[in-house]
């Protein structure tokens, strides 16, 4: 996880600084237990595409 994180964080934080987090902080977290429940139930195909829908959204990719 560090390494992802520090990966991806210069964009997270410019995707921070260019919205109010307290806005978007509820659809966030819910992505991120959306995401947590597919890895759990062991739908991969379900985690990639959540985590794909995710990062276009959050980062522009």
């Amino acid at each position: 996880m560090v390494a992802v994180k520090d990966s991806i964080r210069l964009h997270l934080e410019e995707a921070l600084r260019a919205r109010s987090f307290p806005a978007i902080r509820p659809r966030v977290v819910e992505e991120h237990r959306a995401l947590l429940r597919a890895i759990e139930r062991g739908n991969a195909k379900s985690a990639a595409t959540l985590l794909r829908a995710h990062l276009s959204e959050f980062y522009g990719t």
